[in-house]
């Protein structure tokens, strides 16, 4: 009877595999179900098409384009695209695989008794009922890898300030070089998590606090410099990943605050004005942390602050959004990250229910303050019910159907890619990798049929090499092509004037 009872308990073990499948795979599903409902009534997020055009030219390109095989825009993010070839596959398996990490870590700590009940019930709903979260879960792909690494980062960052093992800390290093291949601005980051262990008062000479700062520093500069030589010898720019990136996905919000540290700050105050209903759970977060004492866990300030570093780094480099409803899980995550990862003998049960009841408050804001300052949410929630009337997929659509069959293209895909991945063939167009560009860009009557222009938002000026070539295209004439359309920023022009004998490559 003793041996029976010392055996591993396999069947338990076993069953809690099986139903962690099942939990991803329904998520899986039913997060598929959202996107391709959504872009079917002509909504996608535009970080999923242009991740859906570039995997395209990778594998269909005229020539194949090689670099977006990893070698210019951070690499973490093309992986599964790659692997599945469709972004749209891609986006519903890494967001269920962050929901379900997301909700292992949660009711791990449920089960051992360090949070109630209640607050994973109430972490079940917000990821299932929130409209950010099913936003940032089926369609914003980098951000919700981003989420992913910065919870296992997290709880490394935890365990090494717990039992200083140096593998947490040496992982917690590989986390954080993960993070930069997410998002380039994440090297703000580091500094801040690392501070409160090389300003600590504890008895450790210059010596160990450089290897912890080496430690944690390395593989992003590793990286950061590996990166930049692959730029360099591939593209002839050591920050060429940089600005291409910032060029397809930089600011959409009409404040850009871009180099400016003031205005930065002054974009993080305001943006945090406008979530601070989102807030509510940090707040709950800091009170717990006072009543504890900052001293037996002196990480969780720099974790509860890494948000607001995350919000004023985008503004620093220019990349403001406005889907900012979704940095709501970020506060989420960094706020239950206290609670998971701490220790279970500090209970304050009050808090508990105070940090509950913020998780609800926050989840009703984020069903009542979608609207003007929320748009990417608002048009997804919107999309899951009706068709969307003006909207870039519509507008690409409408592009592409006009295009007659065995026709050419020029396009900058630079702001273009919406129309290169509906269209689905990328071999039609003439796009700016191509040797031939700048020749059909001088004189395109001579090689294309039609020119798509991306003619800005309201009064930015255009970004497109077209217009760039042809100023006047933007205001609706290019010699020897008549404007064919006008489909939101894009204008479509077609050919009128052919040469006697039609110029090809």
């Amino acid at each position: 009877m003793e041996l029976q009872k010392s055996k591993p308990p396999l069947p338990h073990k076993a069953t809690r595999i099986f139903l962690g499948i099942c939990v991803f795979l329904s998520l899986f599903l039913f997060l598929l179900l959202l996107n391709t409902t959504a872009f079917r009534n002509n909504y996608a997020y535009g970080e999923l098409l242009m991740l859906g055009e570039k995997a395209m030219l990778v594998f269909h390109g005229y020539p194949p384009r090689l670099e977006n095989l990893g070698f210019v825009y951070p690499p973490l993010i093309y992986v599964f695209v790659l692997i599945f070839q469709n972004p749209f596959i891609s986006s519903a398996f890494v967001g269920a695989l962050s929901a379900s990490l997301l909700l292992f870590f949660t009711f791990k700590a449920h089960s051992i008794g360090r949070i109630p009940l209640s607050i994973a019930l109430v972490v079940l709903l917000y990821v299932l009922a929130s409209p950010a979260s099913l936003f940032l879960l089926s369609e914003h792909q980098s951000f919700c890898l981003f989420i992913g690494v910065f919870l296992q980062l997290v709880h490394h960052l935890y365990r090494y300030c717990r039992f200083h093992y140096t593998i947490d800390l040496l992982l917690f290093g590989m986390m954080t070089a993960f993070l930069f291949f997410l998002r380039f601005q994440a090297m703000f980051l580091i500094p801040v998590l690392i501070l409160p262990f090389i300003i600590t008062k504890e008895k450790q000479d210059i010596g160990q606090k450089m290897s912890v700062a080496i430690i944690a520093f390395f593989p992003s500069l590793f990286f950061l410099g590996g990166w930049s030589y692959l730029n360099w010898v591939f593209m002839k720019d050591p920050l060429y990943f940089f600005r291409a990136w910032l060029s397809s996905m930089g600011a959409t919000s009409g404040w850009n605050p871009a180099g400016d540290l003031k205005g930065a700050t002054i974009y993080l105050f305001e943006r945090t004005k406008v979530l601070l209903p989102f807030v509510l759970p940090i707040f709950v977060a800091f009170i717990r942390q006072w009543k504890i004492g900052f001293q037996k866990c002196r990480v969780t300030p720099s974790i509860l602050a890494a948000p607001f570093i995350l919000i004023w780094a985008d503004a620093l480099i220019g990349a403001t959004h406005e889907h900012s409803m979704s940095y709501s899980i970020l506060f989420l995550v960094a706020a239950l990250s206290f609670w998971v990862n701490f220790p279970g003998e500090a209970k304050l049960p009050w808090i508990d229910r105070l940090f509950a009841a913020s998780m609800i408050m926050s989840l009703i804001f984020n069903w009542t303050l979608l609207g003007n300052q929320h748009p990417e949410e608002q048009a997804f929630k919107q999309a899951l019910v009706k068709p969307l009337e003006n909207s870039t997929v519509g507008h690409a659509r409408a592009i592409v159907k006009h295009i007659r069959p065995g026709t050419s293209v020029l396009i900058d895909d630079t702001k273009g890619f919406p129309v290169v991945f509906i269209e689905g063939d990328a071999r039609r167009f003439v796009l700016p990798y191509q040797y031939e560009y700048e020749t059909v860009l001088s004189s395109p009557h001579l090689f294309v049929d039609y020119v798509v222009v991306y003619a800005g938002k309201g009064k930015t000026p255009s970004e497109d090499r077209i217009a760039g070539r042809w100023p006047e295209a933007v205001f609706g004439y290019l010699p020897r092509f008549k404007l064919a359309g006008r489909y939101g920023y894009f204008m479509l022009y077609e050919r009128t004037e052919y040469p006697f004998k039609r110029v090809s490559f």
